[in-house]
């Protein structure tokens, strides 16, 4: 029976426990996309905290892929030393750390890149070629940088994402028309990463298990797109769901905190679980030790995901572990992510009220 706390290997990469913190826009960039001193110590709080692997918050992989003010990028070589600095720290403290790659496609924000967000349907397969080849290039970037592996974004309605869905991608040559046409761009990135940073660089990729909308990728679409993935080198699938237009049943949902609400895409995820032979992770809503142990010692799934939870507090796994359980003080009120929309950094905020009374 799998344990939350027993060591585990993804591909290359070795990990002292199952759990992960998932991607969070964190917004502690400069204007350049490099890292701050004060995204450093957030990364080390929680390495010390006892997560076993760390993914960044996406980066972007061109300047006209971003997403948000103060964000991350990994699109110019001379982001390396800041980068360098940031796992070298990430590793004294035992820490595990992956850099997490993205487009943010149509939700690129114009005012940031000053150019017309990319639109998957008009996009030419020249064009294609050339996001896939910044992809992968900023793969073996981040190799260099000291990261122990990356994870593409095609969730949540990014770019990757928006070609795997058919809300948003209606091509009808090689990348639309099919879930495995949909899913080639992927699948070219995944190949295209283990040629160039060697086939023992781990992979992940974080895709939505459906997209819980009306002519968008289902369940069973996700999991044609997963094994072709998996196919193709990736060695974990992170599965989480929804997309950024609907943000009531998305990732970050609000009010989750009862047994019956958590873990609200496990369904999806043990669907792709029946369905390939590499690691799954779940992220979303998880706030109970107990869920989360029932989830992996059931075999449901292979590791925990959560990102609101780290943010109230970076030391929570090592709390869970010295208590034998417990239940994080995370709220899901979303307030941590508004000091990120004007380039404060991500923090909890209700927490820091809580301090003050």
């Amino acid at each position: 029976m799998p344990g939350l706390f027993e060591p585990t290997v993804i591909k290359s990469l070795s990990l002292a426990n199952r759990f992960i913190r998932s991607a969070t826009m964190e917004g502690m960039a400069d204007d350049t996309g490099k890292p701050t001193d004060k995204l450093t110590s957030l990364y080390r709080e929680l390495a010390v905290g006892g997560v076993g692997l760390i993914i960044t918050g996406h980066t972007f992989v061109r300047r006209d892929g971003m997403a948000g003010k103060a964000q991350c990028g990994m699109h110019d070589d001379s982001l390396i030393p800041a980068y360098k600095v940031l796992t070298d720290d990430t590793h004294f403290t035992r820490g595990r750390i992956v850099c997490q790659l993205s487009h943010a496609g149509e939700f690129a924000v114009k005012k940031l890149t000053e150019t017309e967000p990319l639109n998957v349907n008009t996009i030419s397969e020249n064009g294609i070629a050339k996001i896939s080849e910044a992809y992968i290039t900023a793969a073996v970037r981040a190799q260099k940088c000291g990261f122990d592996g990356v994870e593409l974004h095609a969730a949540h309605g990014y770019f990757l994402c928006q070609f795997l869905s058919p809300l948003f991608n209606k091509r009808k040559d090689a990348y639309g028309d099919s879930a495995a046409n949909r899913a080639k761009i992927v699948v070219n990135i995944i190949k295209g990463i283990k040629s160039q940073a060697g086939t023992d660089y781990p992979v992940l990729v974080k895709m939505n298990g459906s997209d819980f909308a009306e002519g968008g990728q289902t369940s069973e679409n996700a999991a044609e797109a997963a094994v072709l993935f998996e196919e193709a080198g990736a060695d974990a699938l992170e599965i989480s769901g929804d997309l950024l237009t609907n943000p009531a049943k998305g990732p970050s949902r609000k009010a989750i905190n009862a047994p019956n609400k958590e873990a609200y895409f496990h369904i999806e995820a043990n669907f792709i679980k029946q369905k390939t032979g590499i690691p799954i992770i779940l992220v979303g809503g998880i706030r109970s030790f107990d869920i989360a142990r029932e989830l992996v010692e059931s075999g449901r799934v292979d590791y925990i995901a959560m990102s609101r939870p780290f943010i109230r507090n970076p030391n929570l796994v090592n709390e869970w572990k010295e208590k034998g359980g417990g239940v994080s003080g995370c709220i899901s009120d979303n307030l941590c992510f508004k000091p990120t929309i004007v380039g404060k950094g991500v923090y909890c905020v209700t927490l820091e009220t809580l301090d003050r009374a």
